[in-house]
């Protein structure tokens, strides 16, 4: 691609798919785009590894699902288009390609409640079979 884009901070699913949609619609070829998955205090984006944008997350519009005003729009649009215009011809031809690997946080959750079952059922048996072999008392039932 010509452009990698990298978002970090966004709010929630939501607004990261929001985010990924009007950079597609902009630029149907030519973008990949990374979600960072790490917390953070500040909605970022980076292209190719140069900060494109930075904004508190506290100051989200609430007129646009992105959270972006029409001119923070206009700007990330237009660096966007800049970095496009100097990529090599076949890179832009790339289909975009946008990041909607997502896990919620019940799906997160519910994972490690199966993990810590089998690990304290793990516990329990090893118990049960060690207390078996070396207890007098349950050996002789």
């Amino acid at each position: 691609p010509a452009v990698m884009v990298k978002i970090s901070g966004y709010l929630d699913q939501e607004h990261a798919v929001a985010v990924q949609k009007m950079l597609m619609d902009w630029f149907p070829k030519g973008l990949r785009i990374i979600l960072l998955r790490e917390p953070a205090s500040v909605f970022e984006m980076t292209a190719n590894d140069k900060l494109l944008y930075t904004k508190k997350k506290w100051k989200f519009t609430e007129e646009c699902p992105t959270g972006l005003f029409p001119l923070e729009q206009n700007k990330i649009r237009l660096t966007l288009t800049e970095l496009m215009e100097s990529a090599p011809a076949e890179a832009r031809e790339v289909i975009s390609q946008g990041d909607f690997k997502f896990y919620t946080l019940k799906q997160l959750e519910d994972w490690r409640w199966w993990k810590l079952a089998f690990i304290v059922l793990g516990i329990m048996l090893a118990l049960y079979i060690f207390l078996g072999f070396y207890s007098p008392e349950l050996q002789k039932e």
